[in-house]
């Protein structure tokens, strides 16, 4: 999955296990109306009719933390040494650590970047920030409101 593309939503076909990731609802719906026109000339899946198809929206992601690194560890020409501190884990890992699920943020519509751009600029105005400011303020303020975060 590239990072660049941004899943929003999973479709779901139970009778043959199809998961499809989509970028959107709509995109998602289509896949299993797609699915259901073909299906549908035969009759329909037992597990269609009994709900077990879904359309999922993605709401957490996984997130490997770093807990340690062999870097962090003494190299292994120092193995005589009385201060050898040597790495614990596997030969074939450079980094150790865990998995967090964290949330993922649903894309902001136009109409909700718009009203918050305006929003921003007449704090700037109402606050009489210098023109030199008025850039990072705006940025800040946006930061805020959009609950935008720098790590991603």
């Amino acid at each position: 999955m590239s990072d660049k593309v941004k899943y929003t939503h999973i479709a779901f076909y139970r009778a043959n296990w199809d998961v499809q990731p989509c970028q959107s609802f709509e995109e998602a719906k289509a896949f299993l109306e797609k699915i259901y026109d073909e299906d549908g000339k035969e009759g329909f899946a037992e597990e269609t009719i009994h709900g077990y198809d879904f359309i999922a929206e993605i709401t957490h992601k996984s997130n490997y933390v770093v807990d340690d690194r062999r870097k962090n560890y003494d190299d292994v020409s120092l193995e005589d040494t009385e201060d050898y501190n040597e790495w614990p884990y596997s030969d074939d890992a450079d980094t150790v650590g865990h998995v967090e699920m964290v949330p993922v943020k649903p894309p902001v519509s136009p109409e909700r970047l718009a009203e918050v751009i305006v929003d921003c600029m007449l704090k700037a105005i109402v606050s009489r920030i210098d023109r030199a400011d008025t850039s990072s303020f705006i940025a800040n303020e946006l930061s805020k409101a959009l609950d935008i975060r720098e790590k991603e």
